[in-house]
């Protein structure tokens, strides 16, 4: 089963991501946590999430054995000729910031057929430690397209039928009559078993909450919008 779980590509880029029981206070990432109090009634079924349109972002909080490790936002800056343009970034609890921006083809069709044959990256740009940008394109994205591309196909998510897993309370809000999925996968080598729970009015994903079920790793909505900015040009 290769349609996978965003969130669990943020599982294997961070090699695990935690249970989400109370982290110490005087983790400096605390700040990132402040629940909104928002409720998110229940309503349509989760299939699929809503059409994809630049400024929509999700920022996921990740915990690893109870250590709150690190924020990572994604965000759909724009559509242009070559595909869909995406930007991460991350701060870590140490405060370091790294910045990306990928260029992928085919979403529409993988999103319609639920195959990924048409998927791929067609460019990418990176911020490095001296704040120099770095774009890779052309032959060298082959590398990527081998072995990173199951990263951004766990993007494509289609769910063929709805569990109903009940309200799920996260610092973005409380989401009712929200969709669960338990599945195990073999991604970038790790194999990954995660239970995610997904809800119609989060975007790009509609990813609420997603943890591994050994209980050792949770990855966590935090907010979403839709007039998010890139920060990278």
């Amino acid at each position: 089963m290769r349609r996978m779980l965003f969130a669990a590509l943020v599982l294997v880029s961070m090699v695990a991501i935690s249970c989400a029981s109370s982290p110490p206070a005087s983790s400096p990432m605390d700040a990132y946590w402040a629940s909104s109090g928002t409720a998110f009634p229940a309503s349509t079924h989760f299939v699929r999430p809503i059409t994809w349109k630049a400024g929509q972002y999700i920022v996921i909080g990740s915990t690893v054995k109870g250590k709150r490790e690190s924020v990572s936002k994604t965000l759909l800056v724009r559509k242009d000729k070559d595909g869909w343009v995406l930007e991460m970034s991350t701060v870590d609890r140490k405060g370091n910031e790294t910045v990306s921006q990928v260029c992928f083809s085919g979403y529409e069709e993988a999103i319609v057929t639920g195959t990924y044959s048409q998927l791929r990256m067609v460019w990418m740009k990176n911020r490095d430690e001296k704040g120099e940008i770095q774009v890779i394109s052309g032959d060298e994205m082959t590398f990527y397209n081998t072995f990173a591309r199951s990263a951004y196909e766990n993007m494509i998510v289609k769910i063929d039928k709805f569990i109903d897993g009940g309200t799920i309370a996260v610092p973005a809000g409380s989401f009712s009559g929200t969709n669960y999925i338990k599945a195990s996968v073999k991604v970038m080598g790790f194999n990954i078993e995660t239970e995610t729970w997904y809800h119609p009015a989060v975007p790009l994903t509609g990813v609420v909450l997603s943890r591994s079920t050994d209980g050792k790793s949770v990855s966590e909505l935090l907010s979403y919008g839709f007039d998010g900015k890139p920060i990278l040009p």
